[in-house]
């Protein structure tokens, strides 16, 4: 595809929207070398992965793509022999493989709900050697640390106590001799402690001056007593940095080793953050992906991105943009400033976004096909420097793409046979329109020549179009009426414009041959028949969607009705089974206890007694529903909300989240208290969980999803054993992981009454806190 035709569809302003959602400016970059795919295959590899990324940003999870620097030139110097990166160099390679090795533990997770992510996972490659030799020598603020070598460790403990003892010594000077220093302070000079003294005085005392202040009333003095400290401090400063040198040059090399499959999957990390930065940009944007055909073009109330992005959604009228198997052309008529040239640009933008796996604004059933070429005659192609007139600068344009233009092309015309006579212009615009349906190209063109818009009514290739107007307001409507012709409406916009009456009125005198009054009504009765039609079109689509639109949350009900069958069955069976266990455990203790005949009859029994009542209990867990009233530990409750397997139930002024298992009808075998009883139960806190305004707490940053899990179970079985009500589960922002941990924890551990996102007092959408049965 031409340069010239990409940049007079501005999709170069659309990558550019796309780049504020990229993680990297090595991604801006890879962003820059991309051009639309032409391979209907490599199209729709691109569109299911974006589309892929698209569903997960949808449903609320965020892929653990940080902000990161451009690696690539760090990895090569890596290579080189004795090459030393900076300590800022190596924290960046450090951030991108920690990014690496969260991105692939993200795909490996998903992949099962989107296996065409798999192939991602699988060229991420792990580097734990060099993660863990950086991540020992770096801290998370990207400072070399103390124990990054023995050495180091060593070297820089004596510096600190060497400054300290210097710092003492100099203040206690300063102390001493308060009238001669001109500030209190100790302060550094040539890397050198030095103090500010009064410069009168700096003769009386033996030392060394390091400068004067702009004033030259302050003298920064080093004073003989600290100055071998100050030549030691320096030697081991100096020593400092050749061990850190050295320091860096091993993990240079560490890097180096590996430097060219850190290159593969820096190259894979970058591809996702265009994946994710396009999914973001659709999300964004409100916009889907059409299915990729063959043959057609369909596109259901799309909208040029450009001007939702500038205007907002609402201020952007949607059209249809339709192109048939048998029929390509497109030809669209009506007034100036209505639109046909949007028209245009939308439909070759859109499609352009599509070949680089960018969604777009349409309805669901929308189709496009991919095209392997896009040529544009939009807009003024006169060059004076060239000596062209804008006729002569659009021929030159046609006549440089029409050897290329075959059955896979997509041809767009503004104003056909414009620039020039309009008897010839007209001719010589039909002549194209024959030539492309002779090579079966794809063609959309804009026109006011009557005789173009005749050949189109009469065409079997090419629909005639029109924008519609509104003849009363002399608005355009910018919608797009098929198989009908507009008028171009000059004398009314003139007029509209400014232009006097008098010379509209005669204007229409000429206008007004047999001929020309016939042809005007006719075009004027058929564009107000194809408004009508449209506007009952639209009715029928509106109530088409509000169908759709019912019949799908009937579908949902549907599903999520037996979704929730499902999990309280569940919840029935695993009560059941434990149940068991238990009454298994219980008669086995039992038994070892029997000696005669009638205690075994006794335990019989009482066994067949407790199973029944477990029996009774469980057949009516279906049948749980909001605001009826039921048994809970005896006592009646009310239940105000059922969700999953637990219910908000309601006894007075309390509330409280139990177990749909625990609730008993009120016909029970048990017999119904209206006062609970008093119970004392006597419980023993576990002093040693951290507490934080009146509630315990746990810090789960930094921890592996594993370790997070198993600590979290801990703490919470310690703290419902211990009696307590609330805890606070700090996890962080972050990725999410840490989050989603606490999350499914919580779900599963059956004590958990309900839990709930912190306010911004407590720690945000950083911590959970959950409230214990």
């Amino acid at each position: 595809m031409r340069e010239k035709d990409l940049k007079k569809l501005e999709l170069e302003k659309i990558l550019n929207r796309i780049k504020v959602y990229t993680s990297s400016p090595a991604t801006v970059n890879y962003i820059d070398t991309l051009r639309p795919h032409t391979s209907e295959l490599k199209v729709k590899e691109e569109v299911q992965d974006t589309e892929s990324f698209l569903k997960l940003l949808q449903s609320g999870l965020s892929v653990p793509i940080s902000t990161f620097e451009d690696i690539k030139p760090w990895l090569k110097k890596s290579r080189l022999e004795g090459a030393i990166l900076t300590v800022k160099e190596l924290f960046e390679i450090l951030k991108v493989i920690r990014t690496l090795r969260l991105l692939k533990d993200f795909l490996k997770r998903v992949q099962k709900e989107f296996p065409n992510l798999r192939k991602y996972e699988n060229q991420i490659q792990t580097f734990r050697e060099v993660e863990s030799e950086l991540s020992h020598a770096i801290d998370n603020k990207g400072l070399l640390k103390d124990e990054a070598s023995f050495e180091l460790a060593s070297l820089r403990k004596q510096i600190r106590n060497l400054e300290r003892q210097i710092v003492e010594s100099l203040e206690k000077f300063i102390e001493e001799n308060q009238r001669m220093v001109a500030d209190k302070i100790v302060t550094l000079r040539q890397g050198r402690y030095v103090i500010p003294m009064k410069t009168s005085y700096t003769k009386r005392i033996r030392g060394i001056s390091h400068g004067v202040s702009s004033t030259g009333k302050t003298t920064f003095f080093e004073p003989a007593f600290v100055v071998g400290l100050n030549n030691r401090l320096v030697e081991l400063r100096e020593a400092e940095e050749r061990e850190i040198k050295k320091v860096l040059r091993y993990l240079t090399s560490v890097v180096g080793k590996r430097a060219q499959d850190l290159l593969k999957s820096f190259e894979v990390l970058v591809h996702l953050d265009w994946l994710v930065a396009k999914a973001k940009f659709g999300n964004e944007l409100g916009a889907r992906f059409p299915e990729i055909t063959p043959n057609e073009v369909k596109l259901i109330n799309t909208k040029h991105p450009l001007l939702v992005i500038n205007l907002g959604s609402s201020q952007v009228v949607p059209i249809d943009l339709i192109l048939t198997k048998d029929k390509r052309g497109l030809v669209i008529t009506g007034p100036n400033t209505g639109g046909k040239t949007v028209a245009l640009k939308t439909l070759a933008l859109n499609a352009l976004m599509v070949q680089m796996g960018i969604p777009i604004i349409c309805d669901e059933g929308s189709q496009i096909r991919v095209f392997d070429k896009i040529f544009t005659d939009i807009g003024d192609e006169q060059n004076i420097e060239q000596n062209l007139s804008t006729f002569a600068g659009h021929i030159k344009n046609i006549a440089d793409f029409l050897p290329k233009v075959d059955s896979n092309t997509l041809v767009l015309l503004d104003e056909l046979g414009a620039g020039t006579d309009p008897v010839e212009g007209s001719a010589l615009g039909r002549a194209f329109l024959e030539y492309f349906e002779k090579l079966r190209a794809y063609v959309v063109v804009t026109t006011h020549h009557t005789p173009i818009k005749l050949y189109a009514l009469e065409s079997e290739y090419y629909v005639p179009a029109s924008v519609l107007f509104d003849e009363e307001t002399l608005k355009p409507l910018y919608k797009l009426a098929y198989n009908t012709v507009g008028g171009s409406h000059a004398l009314e916009i003139a007029y509209k414009l400014g232009i006097k009456k008098e010379i509209i009125d005669r204007a229409r005198e000429f206008l007004h041959s047999e001929i020309s009054a016939d042809y005007e009504r006719a075009t004027q009765e058929l564009q107000r028949y194809a408004q009508e039609y449209h506007l009952k079109l639209q009715e029928v689509e509106k109530l088409k969607k509000q169908i759709e639109e019912k019949e799908r949350k009937i579908e949902a009900l549907k599903q999520e009705l037996e979704r929730e069958k499902l999990r309280r069955w569940k919840g029935a069976i695993k009560e059941a089974e434990e149940f068991l266990i238990s009454l298994k455990a219980q008669a086995l203790e039992k038994i070892e206890k029997v000696k005669t005949q009638k205690e075994a009859q006794q335990l019989i029994e009482e066994l067949s007694k407790e199973v029944k009542e477990k029996k009774e209990k469980l057949s009516q867990i279906e049948e749980v529903k909001e605001g009826q009233t039921y048994l809970y530990r005896s006592t009646p409750v009310k239940v105000l909300q059922v969700k999953g397997k637990k219910a908000l139930v309601q006894n007075g002024p309390l509330k409280i989240w139990v177990s749909i298992t625990d609730l008993e009808k009120p016909n029970a075998l048990k017999p119904v208290k209206t006062v609970p009883q008093e119970r004392k139960v006597e419980v023993k806190v576990d002093k040693k969980l951290p507490k934080k305004k009146g509630m315990v707490e746990i810090d789960l940053r930094g921890k592996t999803a594993e370790e997070a899990r198993d600590e979290l179970i801990n703490f919470l079985d310690r703290a419902h054993l211990s009696g307590v009500n609330l805890v606070r589960i700090i996890h962080g922002i972050g990725t999410g992981v840490l989050k989603r941990v606490t999350e499914e924890v919580l779900e599963e551990l059956p004590y958990v009454a309900f839990y709930r996102e912190g306010t911004p007092q407590e720690g945000g959408a950083g911590v959970t806190i959950a409230q214990l049965e």
